[in-house]
């Protein structure tokens, strides 16, 4: 009857298919030629892979190298950079200062009477530089000895020597000390007659005033005085001044000895 085909022929296509499926064959073999495509493909893949992981394995291996040899570059830069630079021995290596005394005839005792000293005004018949008067020298044989005179009612009497000297360049400080006396006929608290001892440049510009006297400040010894200046004022050509002046009445003297000039130097 043509209406009991369908079902059979539906049924015989599925043992057909399903004979395929199982893999067997008409010539007894073990591989359908579908599953040894696929074996193909997959061992193809597999080789690929092994192909790129090595590969990846040489990059990797390579890109190592490189940056072992940049730090090994980076390395032996960086040794030589400080190989080169100076040691701190050098750099920093202390130096040990020394005192100068840069003035001539500085107590006054060297011959001819006054080397190294200009006054002004000079008067040959009372020299500010002397062994004369009674009172002792500190450093004999000789002291300054200023002001003693009088002026007239119009004009003070006025005394003045320094000495010009160049501070070296590389001082790092500058200091004067020495020794005074004042003595007076003045009475009273009202100054009449002063002595100062400056610093000037070597145009007679003030740059420091060391020490300011006067009637008013009598002593009885010889004393002490110092100043280290604000200044090393190195290279610099200064003077040393002691100046003096008494109005008409009752003098003053100022007397000066064993004077040090000194620059520290660090060379």
């Amino acid at each position: 009857m043509p209406g009991m085909r369908l079902p059979r022929l539906a049924g015989a296509s599925w043992v057909m298919v399903a004979a395929c499926a199982s893999g067997g064959n008409s010539n007894g073999g073990d591989d359908d030629p579908i599953d040894a495509a696929m074996q193909a493909i997959d061992a193809a893949v597999q080789a690929t892979d092994a192909a790129a992981t090595d590969a990846a394995a040489t990059d990797a291996a390579a890109t190592d190298a490189a940056a072992t040899d940049a730090a090994a570059t980076d390395a032996a830069a960086t040794d030589a950079t400080v190989d080169a630079q100076p040691t701190d021995a050098g750099v920093d290596a202390p130096c040990t200062p020394t005192t100068t005394q840069i003035l001539i005839n500085p107590a006054f005792d060297g011959t001819p009477i006054g080397t190294g000293w200009v006054e002004a005004p000079y008067d040959p018949q009372y020299p500010l530089i002397t062994p004369d008067d009674g009172i002792p020298e500190h450093t004999a044989p000789n002291k300054a000895w200023v002001g003693g005179i009088v002026g007239d009612i119009f004009t003070d009497a006025s005394d003045n020597m320094y000495q010009q000297v160049t501070v070296p360049a590389g001082a790092t400080a500058l200091a004067v000390r020495g020794q005074y006396e004042v003595r007076t006929g003045e009475t009273g608290a009202t100054v009449y007659d002063t002595g100062r001892v400056e610093l000037l440049d070597a145009s007679n510009g003030l740059l420091e005033t060391v020490l300011a006297v006067s009637n008013t400040t009598p002593t009885t010894v010889w004393t002490p005085f110092q100043r280290t200046f604000n200044s090393p004022y190195a290279g610099q050509a200064v003077r040393l001044r002691i100046r003096t002046t008494n109005d008409f009445s009752n003098a003053t003297s100022f007397y000066f000895d064993t004077l040090f000039l000194e620059a520290t130097v660090c060379p």
